[in-house]
Order: C-alpha cells, then structure tokens, then sequence
C-alpha cells in the first residue's frame, strides 16, 4: 500500500512539468494563433484601405485629367501668323491664363496669373477666364475691363487668392494700343530694339474692391510686336537654384528680332531656352507665353464728313459705292453693306442733333482686304442703336421706336455691331467679312 503510494506519487512529480510544459505549449500557440489572425485582420484591413485609396487616387487623377481637359480648352487653340501662346502648368491643372481675339477690327488679348498652384487657383483663373471675354464683348476700355474683373475677384474671396492681369487693346487699323497692367510683369516692346513696355503695376485683381486702374497707351509701328509672359519664364530656375531672368528673356528676343523670326518660332525659342537652363530641376509654377506681332500691311483708308441733313445722303451714296467698287465688292454683298451704313447714317441725321441744332457726322471706313469696318462718330444725344429690341413689322411708323427696324437690318446684315459713349461723342462700329 505504501508503495503503491510512493508510485502514484513519484508518477505526479513526473507528469506534472509535463502537464505545465504542455499548457504552456497550447497557450504559446494559442498565442501565436492569435497574433497570426490580427496580423491577418491588419494586413486585410490596410489591404482594404490601399485599395480604397489607390481607386481614390485614380478617381482624383481622373478628375484632374478632366479638368486639365477643360482648362485646355479655354484656351485659343487656332493662331493666325502673327500670333502664338502657349500655357505649361506645373501641375495637372495651373493658375496662368492667357486669351486673344478681334473684335471690330480691334485685337484685345490678356495674360493673367492666380496666386497659388493647383486646384484653388485652376478655378478662379476659369472665372476670370470667362469674365474677360463676357465683359470685353461689350467694353474696350481696359481699365474698364480690369475694375469689373477685380469686383468678381474681390467677391467672397475667403482664401485671399490674388490675380496679376495684363489687358490689351489694339487698334489693327491705326497701331493705337491702350492697355491696363495689375501688378503684371511688364510686357517687352519689340521693334527696331526690344525694351520694357512703359507699364504702372496697380494692384492686382482681388485685393481691394475700390482699386483704380491707370489706362496708359502708346502708338504701335507696323511690324512691332508686344511679348507678354508670367513669372514662370522668369523665376524658372535649374539644380544650383539659379533664376532664368528676365535677362536671358530679352537676349532671346533681340535673337529672334536678329534672325526674323515668327511670332510661333520666337516663342518656342524661348521655351526650348528655358528647358535647356532649368534641365532636370523640378518645375515650381505655371509658364505662359504670348507674343502679338503687328505686321506691315497694306490699309485701305476712306472717310467722309457729313452735315445733318437729308440731302446730304446723295454724298454717302456715292461714298460707299466707290469703297465698294475699290475693295471689288459687288453684288449682294456691296449691296447689303451699302445698305447697313446707309441705314445708320440717316438714323444719325435724322434723330441725333434735335431740330433745329445743326451738327455733323463722321464716317471712317478701313479695311485690311479680309474685314472691312465702318466708325461713325457723332456729338449728338447718347444713342445706343444695339440696344433696340426687335419689333413687330405689323407696327406704324409711328409707333416705331427710333431708327426702326433700319437699326435691326443693319445688325442682322453686319457680322458685328457695336457702341459706345467716348465724352461728348456716339461711336458706332459696324464690321463685315468680305472674303
């Protein structure tokens, strides 16, 4: 009995550790066990998270891409001969700008740079973008132009974004070039040498409401050309930190004056310099480009004086026959231009000067052989024929407001129509295509 005693506990002794080595094996495991699955639970939720972000990212890229597409497409895509620009953002969407077009036989064009990069900036410039030509289809005055852009700018503008804007407005007939700057970088002056253009910075767009922009303007020589560009040609700098400057700029362009080259080559040029000074150095900002040749070019130039008064009509006849029979338009197309003048003319002389105040009115006619554009000036009461609105043909004379449906003929027969009050003066503009 005793020794059985002694057995079953000497056999205790032995297979207790056993016991305890074996638990703690289990618990190991276990352990392991559980450690393996929240390393699995982890791996699996960070997998989740990688894939969420990767579509994420994908839709975002996709978003940009749409936007850098749409941004793109604000741009002027078509450069006649002598015109080209160009946009490089630094990322998928920018904050530069830059537009041209030709109004009236006038060229307005802009370069404008937001504040800031990416997606903030890429949306103000599109409001900007579209102010511009919304409000210069009616207003040629750049300052003009520059205050209701600085109004919208200034509107809301929570994040303190700011806007540098160049406008100009070239007169294609005369050379006349009027222009406004907000804290733009000076365009340069190419002609027989390439210098700054006399510009006052003012204040950008978007920092005080009641900001006043100084409209300055210089006469332009056939063949000069106007350079405009953003601080991104400038301040792009290569792997030692080193700006390209405004320096190398000008001796590009006095290079390109040297060799004659086109506005399009001259502006690649330059890019291709830039390139080739910043090398393999990340790029920090926008870069835009856009140069406006004044080619020489042969004008036609008529203009006639009349009194107000109904038998003066027989010298504007004859006037506009002869420019027709000069510029070789016959047929329905000399006849309806004859007729849209003819049309405005008579309303000037009949309605502008109340009877019986005598006064006079002007008529200037200039053409490059492609548009053929019209001006008739007056000192008679304010008159805006494009504000007619369109009547009922079944209406009396009578009941006709002034000018009738003369004023609307006119409008439908010309490509553009056009008014405004300068002082004391009625300018009309009317302009045909006649290739």
């Amino acid at each position: 009995m005793v020794e059985q005693e002694v057995h079953e506990d000497l056999s205790e002794e032995i297979s207790a550790p056993i016991r305890q080595m074996h638990q703690e094996h289990l618990l190991m495991a276990l352990l392991g066990i559980g450690v393996l699955a929240l390393m699995l639970y982890r791996y699996a939720r960070s997998e989740a998270k990688l894939r969420e972000a990767s579509q994420e990212q994908a839709r975002l890229s996709g978003e940009l891409s749409v936007a850098r597409n749409i941004q793109k497409e604000m741009l002027p895509k078509a450069f006649p001969e002598n015109i080209f620009g160009l946009l490089e953002p630094a990322r998928e969407v920018g904050g530069d700008l830059f537009d041209f077009y030709r109004r009236d036989g006038k060229l307005f064009f802009c370069v404008g740079d937001v504040s800031g990069k990416g997606v903030p900036s890429a949306m103000l410039m599109s409001v900007i973008h579209s102010l511009f030509r919304i409000v210069s289809e009616k207003e040629e005055s750049p300052s003009r132009i520059l205050s209701v852009l600085n109004a919208q700018a200034c509107r809301d503008n929570d994040t303190n974004m700011f806007v540098t804007f160049f406008v100009g407005c070239l007169d294609l007939y005369t050379g006349k070039f009027r222009y406004s700057n907000a804290g733009h970088d000076k365009p340069f002056l190419i002609s027989h040498n390439v210098s700054l253009l006399p510009s006052k910075a003012n204040l950008p767009l978007g920092v005080f409401p009641d900001t006043v922009f100084e409209e300055e303007a210089v006469q332009l020589p056939f063949g000069a050309s106007i350079f405009l560009y953003t601080d991104g040609l400038t301040e792009a700098k290569n792997t030692r930190r080193e700006p390209f400057g405004r320096t190398r700029v000008e001796d590009g362009l006095k290079e390109s004056l040297a060799a004659s080259l086109t506005a399009e080559q001259t502006v690649l040029a330059l890019l291709e310099s830039a390139h080739k000074f910043t090398g393999d150095a990340p790029r920090a900002d926008d870069l835009t480009m856009l140069l406006i040749h004044y080619p020489p070019q042969n004008l036609f130039k008529e203009s006639l004086v009349l009194k107000n008064k109904v038998e003066e009509v027989k010298k504007l006849s004859a006037f506009l026959k002869d420019i027709c029979v000069k510029l070789s338009l016959e047929g329905k197309l000399g006849l309806s231009i004859r007729l849209a003048v003819e049309e405005m003319v008579v309303n000037v002389i009949n309605y502008a000067y109340p009877y019986p105040k005598e006064g006079t009115v002007s008529i200037y006619a200039d053409s490059d052989y492609k548009e053929l554009r019209f001006t008739i000036v007056d000192k008679g009461i304010p008159f805006d024929p494009t504000a007619v609105v369109p009547q009922s043909i079944t209406l009396s004379a009578e009941e006709r407001s002034i000018g009738g449906l003369g004023i609307l003929l006119s409008r439908q027969i010309m490509d553009s129509v056009s008014y405004c009050r300068k002082t004391e003066f009625n300018v009309l503009t009317l302009t045909k295509s006649i290739v």
